[in-house]
């Protein structure tokens, strides 16, 4: 077909008997694996790429790193053709594994369209067929990706659909779509994709943004309506304004949102704000629950976009409208905020202007006292290296985010590493490249061993919100938090089009 075509083979008794049988295919099929092994290619910028019922057979782990590789391998509008299985009869009850024992994760279609997505790689094709073999019970998806160097703009319509479809009542359906943009930009891992294709968010990350959205609106000096003619004597009052309203009053005098933050994710709550916290989160769940979950989409008709899984304790949606989250969640917040601040100001009668409001929810906490804890256990160290040169610190340092602030607005401590000075002026607002991350991989692990040594719980809390893990496990946390730190780096270089820095 006048294709110059090359394979990559982990077995080196598979390569012998293929060269056995076909002895013109000699210096065309290399040893290696993904997602690292692939040095022994002589080529390094393929027009496409092949993974013919590949991906199920690698590890959870190395899954990412694998999808990297192989867009290092491609050229712009490079193609990447992918099948994988979606229903199989042979496999073990209860395990990823066939009757024969080998790997074979059923990943759902769409979880595997959106990793690459997030690369940069738009689909261009996709089905599904039954098994060429014939075998029953198996069937296969195939998906034909383009790489197009950076993340296109998709169609956002659905999400547009679920904001326009009903009254707004309230802004309990903005302040939903708000946390859920906020949650795909920075704390993606919390998703859990079912076999259906359907994703689950816990309800809880959602009422701890809504607490972190409402407390600037009901703190603020002049009464700003949320729900369709709520007044200032409680006629037709937000469902939680009363409780954290008198949370609020608590932290009046005594550092704010910013203090109430650090209490509340460090454990540190008093037994008043620890019950006025739950009060609040209970209420903000059940009006997010009987209100936009059940609503959108039409209450008891039409299509549902969302439901609640009471056992699991998650909203539910489908993987193709999280996807849009995921993917365009930075452009779509801002763009509900300013809706937010036009519901609001016309539910005051427009005695409160739109841009007053959009100061109010753009409020964010003070961020000093964040930094100041990881700054507290650097400077007690008595030597430090910085963690991207590799250069002794005799003196002064930098704490430097790895993931810039100024793109992520995250101070979580995993993000927060000693660096010589110089060497922060020239990183600035660059995420570092892949090659980079992978060659000082040591010198970040052992940074946040320091820290979690030395700021435990709150090194724990930014951990499980960060990598989606329920609990801090003590034997694969390192490797967990770099992969997702890694694949953090990755997606937001792709999706923003931010310079990396060699």
């Amino acid at each position: 077909l006048g294709i110059s075509g090359y394979g990559l083979e982990p077995s080196k008794a598979m390569i012998s008997q293929a060269l056995e049988l076909h002895p013109h295919l000699k210096d065309r099929i290399f040893e290696g694996f993904l997602p690292e092994s692939i040095s022994n290619l002589p080529v390094r910028n393929f027009d496409g790429i092949l993974l013919s019922a590949v991906l199920m057979h690698v590890p959870e782990e190395e899954l990412f790193q694998s999808a990297v590789t192989l867009r290092s391998l491609l050229t712009i509008n490079g193609k990447l053709v992918v099948s994988i299985p979606v229903e199989r009869g042979d496999m073990a009850a209860g395990t990823d594994r066939d009757l024969a024992d080998r790997l074979m994760i059923l990943r759902p279609l769409n979880r595997v369209q959106l990793l690459f997505e997030r690369l940069g790689f738009s689909v261009t094709g996709r089905w599904e067929s039954s098994d060429a073999f014939m075998r029953e019970h198996i069937r296969w998806a195939t998906l034909i990706f383009e790489y197009k160097g950076s993340v296109l703009s998709e169609s956002v319509d659905r999400i547009e659909a679920i904001i326009n479809r009903d009254r707004k009542t309230a802004t309990y359906k903005l302040a939903l779509l708000r946390a859920l943009c906020d949650i795909a930009g920075k704390e993606t891992n919390s998703a859990r994709w079912d076999s259906d294709g359907s994703v689950h968010i816990p309800i809880d990350s959602i009422a701890r943004k809504w607490i972190e959205y409402y407390w600037p609106v009901l703190g603020y000096d002049k009464f700003i309506p949320q729900t369709n003619g709520e007044h200032e004597n409680y006629k037709k009052p937000l469902a939680f304004r009363h409780a954290l309203t008198q949370l609020i009053g608590l932290y009046n005098n005594h550092g704010g949102l910013t203090q109430f933050i650090f209490d509340r994710d460090r454990e540190k709550l008093s037994q008043e704000g620890g019950e006025l916290y739950r009060e609040t989160t209970g209420l903000e769940k059940n009006a997010s629950i009987k209100g936009p979950v059940y609503y959108a989409g039409g209450g008891k008709s039409g299509e549902k976009q969302f439901a609640y899984n009471a056992r699991e304790k998650s909203l539910v949606l489908s993987g193709e409208i999280w996807r849009e989250f995921v993917l365009l969640g930075h452009w779509i917040g801002d763009s509900i905020v300013f809706r937010w601040a036009e519901l609001s100001s016309a539910m005051s009668k427009g005695l409160i202007g739109v841009h007053e409001l959009l100061q109010i929810l753009l409020l964010k906490p003070e961020t000093e006292r964040e930094i100041h804890e990881a700054d507290k256990v650097f400077s007690a160290e008595a030597e430090l290296t910085c963690v991207w040169s590799g250069k002794s610190i005799t003196s002064r340092y930098a704490v430097d985010h790895g993931i810039p602030f100024s793109l992520r607005h995250d101070n979580s401590v995993w993000n927060l590493f000693p660096i010589d000075p110089k060497v922060n002026n020239s990183k600035s607002d660059k995420l570092p490249s892949e090659v980079l991350l992978q060659k000082r991989k040591d010198a970040i692990i052992h940074t946040w061993e320091l820290l979690h040594e030395n700021i435990s719980s709150r090194f724990e809390t930014d951990y499980c919100r960060f990598s989606g893990k329920d609990h801090f496990d003590k034997a694969s946390w390192k490797n967990t938090l770099y992969r997702t730190f890694y694949e953090t780096v990755e997606t937001t270089a792709a999706r923003r089009g931010v310079e990396r820095w060699p």
